[in-house]
């Protein structure tokens, strides 16, 4: 389970739908999946992403009255965040939804978190843990003061994008994916920095990110996601819409103008794997139609 937390507004003048209506809107513009149900919003950076966050409903103002809070009066809390397993999905999310009501304010029903202070954390270059972390005692740190893979990696937090990568489940290598991977970047003469992560919700599986800074003047920066193994409990039927027994082996993040990178690296990546697909997952609407999905064929109308 990850941590919890919750918008909170003033009870007067409460209009629940049109902050409701301002928060989906925030999905679409941020290219997140999301489903809304009566009660919840259900949202993942990217469609089979294990960053997620649930974000509770309380159309009610009388039902979610804000007593917890020393020296704040008449507030409620109708969007609570829960089990969030990744901060940046929240942090985004309040980054915009402050824009537009400046006055509304975020707690972790210990601490209050003011639009100054989101917007504080979200120009740093120091989002790692400040769901933890009082702002008032925050230093952040320059991206500098920093390892050199968080020069591409920020710049992709604040504004990525994903495709991902396909395959079949009993075909699954991810050891020699990864090596196949290198010697692209290295035969193009790229920078590059790697990384391991574990899977932030299950415990063993392991990621190895390369992050890669091609030089170009713009959409130079990339993270080609890499999992070591797969994991059926998030795969099994995911993508059955294309082809049953599929997995997903990795994910490309990127900005706008790197289509021309992802484009030579899937026109070489299908002749390592011809049988494969890539999954594009840029639009909020995930409906089952091929007009997301690439193969070896069709890749080179990529980014048209």
């Amino acid at each position: 389970m990850g941590y919890s937390g919750a918008i909170i507004t003033g009870y007067k003048g409460f209009d629940f739908e049109l902050r409701k209506k301002v928060l989906e809107e925030i999905m679409k513009k941020c290219g997140y999946c999301f489903v809304i149900r009566n009660d919840y919003i259900l949202v993942q950076e990217y469609y089979t992403s294990e960053a997620n966050v649930i974000i509770g409903l309380c159309s009610n103002p009388d039902e979610c009255c804000v007593d917890f809070i020393k020296g704040l009066d008449d507030v409620i809390d109708p969007f609570y965040f829960e089990d969030v397993c990744h901060s940046d999905l929240v942090l985004k999310i309040l980054y915009e939804y402050l824009r537009i009501f400046p006055q509304d304010m975020y707690t972790d029903y210990n601490t209050v978190f003011t639009k100054e202070h989101i917007y504080e954390i979200y120009n740093s270059d120091d989002w790692e843990r400040w769901v933890y972390i009082n702002p008032r005692n925050r230093i952040y740190k320059n991206i500098s003061e920093q390892d050199s893979s968080m020069k591409i990696r920020y710049p992709l937090k604040r504004d990525g994008k994903y495709q991902i990568i396909l395959r079949k489940i009993d075909d699954f290598d991810g050891v020699k994916l990864k090596k196949y991977v290198m010697s692209f970047v290295e035969e193009m003469g790229y920078k590059y920095y790697i990384y391991q992560r574990e899977n932030c919700c299950f415990v063993g599986f392991v990621h190895n990110v390369i992050c890669i800074d091609t030089g170009e003047t713009i959409g130079n920066l990339f993270e080609i996601d890499i999992r070591e193994q797969i994991n059926l409990y998030e795969d099994e039927h995911s993508f059955d819409m294309i082809e049953s027994g599929l997995c997903k082996v990795a994910t490309i993040k990127y900005v706008s103008g790197g289509e021309k990178f992802i484009k030579d690296f899937m026109q070489k990546y299908f002749e390592w794997y011809p049988d494969d697909y890539m999954y594009n997952t840029n639009e909020y609407d995930y409906s089952e139609t091929g007009e997301r999905i690439y193969t070896k064929d069709t890749i080179s109308t990529f980014g048209e």
